[in-house]
């Protein structure tokens, strides 16, 4: 797998755009001009359509044109201008036309039908001057056929040039693109020569040797045998190139492991014996001497320049690309921090444990206490501890529940027994009322204490589960599309919000995601509908608007694909006797993942304390959820976090519903909250569950239940203030909702449950109401 995340630099100068722009397209024209004076067959000259085939329409590509057209003109290269001329034109057209069509620009077969359609049109045009002959169709077709491969060739290249892809990135496929492009281009260079001896032909071998010595015999015999085919074809009287750089190529790289001089030699004598098997001729004697000169700057290339080529052709590099082995490494690392943490979390409790049996204030140890204190010194204490020991101990084992209920004991509550005996009565209420409310303090702190201490445990055992979730769901990751976050990014900066980092996943189900995190993120200044449609268009898909999660100054972007369903989604609240503030609180929001998410979430009691909780718990479950943690282990987290708010008692219900817009799927989750309605095909169902609201006790799960729902289908969540006159109005008024929008529908939900209110009370009333609908 690749890795397909793009990172761009936060700090360094670079030239500006623009300049960027108008270098990129002035190297296009010359490559233009040069490609279209490079002749096959001494005559045929398909590569200049072939490369402004494969340029995009746009502004560069008339400045392609513009180069192919001159290399065509001027003397010495096409044998029939015009008819080359004709087929730069059909190019144009062709771009013109189909250039809309972005999915069909971007497919892989584009450019090189274009250039087929191109050559192979004006080809057959001229035959009826030509003549019709078997040797004249035979030679358009292979020109055209000749003209669409290179094009192919040429447009790989280019992509790799545009996304700024290092060497070491490219694979076989690629590098073999490459190299034909460099070859196609070094046939140009082939006509510029020396008394008689090519430049493009010294680069050639050149190249050559390079792939042999860097990627051994595999390496080396591709190139040759491209470099080669394609020299071969340009002159009659280099015909024996092909098998000349072919057999040098397979041999520099069988000799490659002992040194760069054997593999010079290798090749020079495997050309020296084509030469002679060949026959002496100039064009011959040319080439050997080429082969020397190539064979001397090969020697002399700096090696440090050799290190990326070796990274990318040497075949014993493992098949496992360094991001795949990367990526394992991340899932095993946070595998392992998962289970220590667990560790850490059971002997934390563990530990606890032991030390609340030996820290805990026991109320017997307390009264034997106070007892001693005052019998100590006192003469009947032998007669009250001995003789009758047991009356003595019944009175204090009866003050244990008079202590526990009054807080503390008075001289009534004494029994007349013991009372007529003591002779130190007072002085033992004392003790023992002092004796309590130590007691008292010291066990309401250690309950605190033991209420933290698991607290902390449960975060440790939330935080080892939720990094075994982040590991789980990165080791499912399929792969990661670079090309894709490479034009996410440039449209980010279009819109002026510069990437920090942009990464493309496509899922198992090949899916794809689009994840961005930007920074100046103002949602005032930026068209979310806008941007979606730029980024699709990037990546060649439809895509929701994104989830929008913002911390610290940076804001992360999530673009899920479009899905089969959407949901319409509405809420409505009425608050406790219209006061200001609501104790309910409800949210709703797509996570980037697919999925729409809906929470309703009922504070203790009425008003500001009862909203403030029902916001707090809605708002860390809703970012936990952005941040792709799961349901169950978010939970915990929340639910920690309102048993440490405050010394008082903080509950809250909590009601979610999780629809996946993909399968139709419906996950509903309750924690102490009050039963959902659905209606499911007509037909409405009652999800009602028991369980306990968060913020009590420890251990607190959700209560799921799951069903699929469809087109029209709808989701009816409401806090239990709109419950108190019972649901048979409501599933009423599902069953009629037919026109109704989901916020209608709400807003209707929380006034009939107003209205048919009888009881004379009065409490905080929410309603959120999902429907269902085929994906746009």
């Amino acid at each position: 797998m690749k890795e397909r995340v793009l990172r761009r630099p936060l700090a360094g100068k670079a030239l500006p755009r623009q300049w960027v722009r108008v270098i990129e397209t002035c190297c296009l024209t010359v490559l233009g001009f040069l490609l279209s004076q490079a002749t096959v067959f001494d005559s045929l000259a398909p590569f200049g359509i072939a490369f402004a085939a494969s340029v995009p329409k746009g502004r560069v590509n008339i400045f392609v044109a513009a180069g192919v057209a001159m290399g065509t003109i001027v003397p010495g290269g096409a044998g029939q201008p015009l008819r080359y001329l004709a087929a730069l034109a059909t190019v144009l057209a062709i771009q013109w036309i189909f250039g809309p069509f972005k999915r069909m620009v971007r497919h892989p077969a584009y450019a090189p039908i274009s250039a087929f359609i191109a050559m192979a049109a004006t080809g057959a045009a001229l035959l009826p001057v030509y003549g019709t002959g078997v040797s004249s169709l035979l030679s358009v077709g292979a020109e055209s056929l000749l003209c669409g491969g290179s094009a192919f060739f040429f447009a790989v290249s280019l992509r790799i040039l545009w996304e700024g892809r290092r060497i070491t990135t490219l694979s076989r496929q690629e590098l073999c693109s490459v190299v034909v492009s460099a070859a196609a281009i070094l046939v140009a260079l082939s006509r510029l020569d020396i008394a008689g001896i090519s430049v493009g032909r010294i680069l050639a071998v050149l190249m050559v040797l390079l792939a042999a010595f860097y990627g051994r015999e595999s390496c080396g015999s591709i190139a040759g045998v491209a470099t080669g085919l394609i020299m071969s074809l340009s002159s009659a009287d280099m015909s024996h190139l092909g098998g000349a750089y072919a057999v040098g190529g397979l041999m520099a790289g069988l000799f490659s492991p002992l040194n760069r001089l054997a593999s010079a030699l290798a090749f020079i004598v495997s050309n020296g014996i084509v030469a002679v098997r060949v026959g002496g001729s100039p064009a011959v004697y040319a080439g050997l001497f080429e082969v020397m000169i190539a064979s001397v700057l090969f020697i002399l290339f700096p090696a440090d320049w050799g290190a990326s080529l070796r990274k990318v052709l040497d075949p014993k590099v493992t098949a496992i690309p360094v991001t795949e082995g990367l990526r394992k490494s991340v899932v095993m690392r946070l595998q392992f921090a998962s289970k220590s943490l667990g560790e850490i979390s059971q002997s934390v409790d563990a530990a606890s444990k032991k030390l609340r049996k030996m820290t805990t204030p026991n109320l017997d140890t307390t009264f034997s206490q106070a007892t001693d204190r005052v019998c100590r010194n006192c003469g009947l204490s032998m007669f009250c501890w001995g003789p009758a020991c047991y009356d003595t101990q019944n009175a204090v084992n009866d003050f244990t529940s008079i202590l526990r209920k009054n807080g503390h004991i008075e001289r009534s509550d004494i029994p007349a027994y013991f009372s007529k005996r003591c002779c130190h009565v007072d002085e033992f209420l004392r003790e023992i009322n002092a004796s309590y409310r130590d007691y008292a303090v010291r066990e309401a702190a250690e309950r605190r204490v033991a209420e933290v201490r698991g607290a902390v445990v449960d975060q440790f055992e939330g935080m080892a589960d939720m990094i075994g979730e982040l590991a789980d769901q990165l080791e499912e990751a399929q792969s990661f599309d670079q090309p894709c976050a490479n034009r996410v990014a440039e449209v980010l900066s279009e819109f002026n919000l510069p990437p920090a980092d942009v990464s493309c996943l496509l899922d198992r189900f090949e899916r794809m995601t689009v994840t961005a995190v930007v920074t100046g993120y103002d949602m005032q200044s930026v068209s979310l509908r806008k941007l979606t449609q730029a980024v699709g268009e990037a990546c060649d898909r439809v895509f929701e608007m994104p989830g929008v999660a913002s911390v610290h100054g940076q804001t992360r972007l999530t673009f899920c694909q479009q899905a089969v369903y959407r949901l319409s989604i509405g809420c409505a609240q009425r608050s406790y006797q219209d006061g200001p503030l609501c104790g309910d609180s409800c949210e709703s929001f797509f996570d980037g993942q697919g999925r729409a998410i809906l929470m309703i979430s009922d504070g203790m009691g009425s008003g500001g304390r009862a909203a403030v909780e029902g916001v707090m718990t809605t708002s860390l479950l809703g970012q936990l959820i952005k941040a792709g943690f799961g349901f169950d282990n978010s939970l915990g987290v929340v639910n920690s976090a309102l048993m440490c708010k405050s010394r008082d008692e903080a509950l809250s219900t909590l009601d979610v519903a999780c629809f996946d817009l993909y399968t139709g799927h419906l996950q509903l989750m309750k924690a102490g909250a009050p039963l959902t309605l659905i209606r499911k095909n007509g037909k409405v169902l009652s999800c009602d569950t028991a369980s306990l609201p968060v913020g009590i006790l420890r251990d607190i799960s959700f209560e799921h239940s799951e069903l699929r729902l469809r087109e029209g289908d709808i989701i009816l969540m409401v806090s239990d203030g709109a419950i108190c006159s019972g649901t048979d109005w409501m599933e009423a008024e599902l069953t009629a909702a037919g026109q109704f929008t989901a916020q209608q529908l709400a807003e209707r939900i929380v006034e009939q449950a107003r209205l048919r209110r009888l009881d004379g009370k009065d409490d905080d009333i929410t309603a959120l109401v999902g429907i269902v609908k085929k994906g746009v």
